[in-house]
């Protein structure tokens, strides 16, 4: 799992909950970052927070990661409402519960 998320401390609140989903987290602040993890590690799923003020936001890690590797799978999450509109994967809102957070991420793998 990669993890992409700018807020120092969410990124660890929600690296703890997906290594309690079971998985082995690589966790990035910016795109650059998750790009440079993706060529190097395997990754099974992508999560990536929409809005980052560093550099490219989701959408455009989304493209140069499937770019490297176009089977991967993707979910995005985002605090904001009208965030989803035209994706070309599933998007969790934040917040969300570790329930919510497993349901959207079997959505993704299954996609």
């Amino acid at each position: 799992m990669l993890l992409i998320e700018d807020q120092p401390n969410l990124r660890a609140i929600v690296t703890v909950l997906l290594e309690q989903l079971g998985f082995r987290v690589h966790a990035a602040a910016a795109g650059e970052e998750a790009l440079a993890i993706l060529e190097g590690e395997e990754v099974d799923l992508l999560l990536s927070d929409m809005v980052l003020p560093r550099g490219m936001d989701g959408v455009e890690i989304v493209r140069r990661a499937r770019a490297l590797r176009p089977e991967l799978k993707v979910l995005y999450m985002s605090g904001y409402s009208d965030a989803g509109d035209s994706l070309d994967a599933p998007l969790l809102q934040k917040p969300f519960t570790l329930p919510g957070l497993a349901a959207a991420i079997e959505e993704a793998l299954r996609d």
